[in-house]
C-alpha cells in the first residue's frame, strides 16, 4: 500500500480548492484502490470532517521552524505532521494556482519550492498535479521553480501559458503534461442535497429565472468593483424580470466573499434587493455545485465557479480577473465566454452578458459536450499518479 500526501491550499475556506483536494481523493480512491491518503491543511480537523481522510498541519523543516516545532505548544502536531511526511511514498503538490508571486511577495511559492527539495532529499516521489503558473514576478521565484521543478517526477499543468512558463525556466517540455483542471472530474452532490439547501436558504428556483453570481473578494477595492455589480444586478432584475443569488465561495479572516457579497447586497437599490439573495451557509464544493446547477445563467468571478458551470452544463459568463481564467478557458475552447476585468470595470461587458442570458438555453449541449471531454482529460492524471 502506497501513502499519499496532497499539499496545497486547503483548510482556508476556499470553495474552489475544497473542490481540487476532493477530486484528488475520489480519483485516487477510483484508480489506485489500495493508497493511503493524507492532507496537509491550515484546518486539519475541517479538512478531516469534509473529506473524510488524515489531515495534518502544514509544517516547514528550516531550522528555526524545526526548534519551534519540537518544543513548542503544538509539537504533538508538528511531529504527527513529520512522522506521517517520513512515511509518505508519493507527495502530490496541487492543484490550482499556486505556483506564483507579487513584486513585494513569495512566501507561498518558495513554500512549495522547498517542499519538494525536502522531498526530494527524504527520497519521496513528488507529482505537481493540476497546477496554474503565474503571474511570476521575480527572477528569485523563476530560479526556484527552475531549481524544484527539475527534481520532480510529474508535472501536470491546467493550461498552455503554464507550460510555456515552464519551458522558458528550462524545464524539459517533456515533462510537463497539460491537462484540464481536476474540477473538472466533481461531482455534484444528490438532488435531494440540493434541496435540502435550498429550503434551508429559503430559495425557489423555479419561480423566476435565476443568476447566480461568484464574486471574489479579491477585487473588491478596484475602482467600479462593486458599482458593476449593482449596475448589472439591478438591469437583470428589471430588464428580464430575474433573481439573483449571490454565492460565496472562499470565507476566512482574511479573504471573505460573503462579506464582498453583502457589500454588493447592500448598495442595490431597495426594489433590487427584494430579488437578490446571499447564500449565508457553509457549504461543501460539491454542494455548491448542486445550488449553481439550478441557476438558468452564472456569473462567475470565481474560476471554480466557471468550472462548474460548465460541470453542469449552465450558461455562464467568466471574469478574467488572473491569467489562469484564460488558461482554462482556451483549454476548454470556451473564449468567448470570458470577460476582461478591464471591460467589467467599465460596463463594456454588460450588454454582451444580457445577451447570452437571453439565449442561454442554446447554451447548455455545448457546455456539456465540454465538460465530458475535459473530464475525461482530467482523469488521465491518475493513470499518471498509478505509474510513478
Amino acid at each position: 500500500m502506497s501513502r499519499y500526501s496532497i499539499f496545497g491550499y486547503y483548510g482556508h475556506g476556499n470553495a474552489g480548492d475544497e473542490a481540487i483536494l476532493s477530486a484528488l481523493i475520489n480519483g485516487i480512491k477510483k484508480n489506485i484502490t489500495d493508497a493511503k491518503i493524507v492532507a496537509y491543511s491550515a484546518d486539519p480537523q475541517e479538512t478531516r470532517l469534509t473529506h473524510e481522510i488524515e489531515s495534518y498541519k502544514f509544517f516547514s523543516l528550516d531550522p528555526i521552524s524545526f526548534i519551534k516545532g519540537v518544543i513548542g505548544r503544538s509539537r504533538k502536531n508538528y511531529i504527527s505532521s513529520l512522522i506521517n511526511f517520513i512515511k509518505t511514498d508519493i507527495v502530490i503538490i496541487g492543484g490550482g494556482g499556486i505556483f506564483f508571486d507579487t513584486p513585494q511577495e513569495s512566501r507561498w511559492l518558495f513554500g512549495y519550492t522547498n517542499l519538494i527539495k525536502t522531498a526530494k532529499k527524504f527520497n519521496k516521489k513528488v507529482a505537481i498535479v493540476g497546477v496554474s503558473i503565474g503571474p511570476v514576478h521575480n527572477t528569485e521565484s523563476e530560479k526556484a521553480i527552475t531549481d524544484a521543478f527539475r527534481l520532480v517526477d510529474l508535472i501536470s499543468v491546467r493550461d498552455c501559458k503554464s507550460k510555456e512558463l515552464l519551458n522558458k525556466y528550462y524545464i524539459d517540455p517533456e515533462k510537463v503534461h497539460i491537462i484540464p483542471d481536476l474540477v473538472f472530474t466533481l461531482e455534484s452532490c444528490p438532488a435531494s442535497r440540493v434541496e435540502s439547501i435550498l429550503l434551508q436558504e429559503n430559495l425557489n428556483f423555479n419561480v423566476k429565472k435565476t443568476i447566480s453570481l461568484t464574486p471574489c473578494c479579491y477585487n473588491k477595492n478596484k475602482q467600479g468593483w462593486i458599482d458593476q455589480y449593482v449596475s448589472f444586478c439591478q438591469s437583470a432584475i428589471k430588464e428580464l424580470g430575474a433573481n439573483i443569488v449571490l454565492i460565496p465561495m472562499q470565507r476566512n479572516g482574511t479573504h471573505n466573499d460573503h462579506e464582498a457579497a453583502l457589500d454588493i447586497f447592500n448598495s442595490l437599490d431597495l426594489e433590487s434587493q427584494k430579488h437578490t439573495f446571499v447564500l449565508q451557509g457553509t457549504y461543501a464544493a460539491n454542494e455548491i455545485q448542486g445550488v449553481l446547477s439550478r441557476s438558468h445563467f452564472i456569473l462567475a468571478e470565481r474560476l471554480h465557479g466557471s468550472i462548474m458551470a460548465i460541470n453542469t452544463g449552465t450558461p455562464f459568463a467568466s471574469i478574467a480577473y488572473m491569467p489562469k481564467v484564460d488558461g482554462v478557458l482556451s483549454l476548454a475552447k470556451l473564449n468567448d465566454r470570458k470577460v476582461t476585468m478591464e471591460d467589467f470595470l467599465s460596463g463594456i461587458y454588460k450588454s454582451r452578458a444580457i445577451n447570452f442570458i437571453q439565449f442561454a438555453e442554446q447554451d447548455s449541449e455545448k457546455l456539456l459536450a465540454s465538460m465530458k471531454n475535459a473530464k475525461a482529460e482530467a482523469r488521465r492524471i491518475f493513470k499518471q499518479l498509478k505509474d510513478i
